[in-house]
């Protein structure tokens, strides 16, 4: 087993992956903790309580913050990855998520949960495509 964690996904991806004939795999991060750019959404779980956070600005929560609530496995794996890829240089994050990939993915989803924590992180994704080509990479993001 690698450091990173990489999931099945949700229905939604399952669908697209009989679409394409191809893996489809999702990366996540701690929300909240990883969205410097959310504000009417920001939630997070508290890291000691595991008990739902709200920011001052919310005004509904958000959808992963609340699964990992309710989930501990997928809390668990989401802290491990962001633990794994935080302080890390662009080329040390790049080798993580390269050598964590599934080798057979077509189709990665970057977080359904979490979000551009910072410019080398993202960088670090942008070389991750770069160094393979054969997959398709997509994410959503609230950082400009």
């Amino acid at each position: 087993m690698g450091i990173l964690t990489f999931s099945e996904g949700n229905t939604k991806l399952l669908v697209l992956q009989k679409e394409q004939n191809c893996v489809v795999t999702s990366f996540d991060l701690l929300a909240g903790h990883t969205c410097p750019a959310a504000n009417l959404c920001k939630t997070w779980v508290d890291l000691i309580t595991r008990k739902i956070v709200d920011g001052d600005d919310m005004l509904y929560r958000c959808y992963a913050a609340s699964m990992e609530a309710r989930y501990p496995n997928s809390f668990r794996a989401h802290l491990r990855n962001w633990l794994a890829l935080r302080g890390k240089s662009i080329g040390e994050m790049v080798n993580l998520i390269l050598a964590d990939l599934p080798i057979k993915a077509g189709i990665v989803r970057i977080h359904a949960s979490g979000d551009y924590f910072s410019k080398r992180y993202f960088l670090a994704w942008v070389r991750v495509a770069q160094a393979r080509p054969d997959v398709k990479f997509f994410g959503y993001t609230k950082v400009l």
